[in-house]
């Protein structure tokens, strides 16, 4: 089912305040201001917010429980690619990925 207008926009807004919640914790926590990481952040995160509002929407939620997973998917959405960068880091350093 293709999503109208409206959904995108709520799946894409809703993803980026998601990825805004964590910007506003991390620079709480004393991590340095950079506006190139900040786009890319928003960007990252508003779209894992609307491909989880989408599939939510797929599998007959209502737009509201669609809404809620899109948040929680856009406040993860950069935190994933943080993860996977330290683990194949820590792979790299200790020889085990060749």
């Amino acid at each position: 089912m293709i999503l109208n207008k409206d959904a995108i926009i709520l799946g894409l807004a809703i993803g980026v305040f998601g990825g805004l919640a964590r910007w506003y914790v991390d620079i709480k926590s004393g991590a340095q201001f950079k506006m190139l990481y900040f786009l890319a952040d928003m960007t990252i995160s508003a779209v894992v917010g609307l491909l989880a509002f989408w599939v939510s929407h797929e599998m007959g939620q209502l737009e509201s429980v669609s809404a809620c997973v899109a948040g929680f998917a856009g406040n993860l959405g950069s935190r994933i690619f943080d993860i996977a960068q330290k683990i194949i880091n820590d792979k790299v350093e200790s020889g085990g990925l060749k």
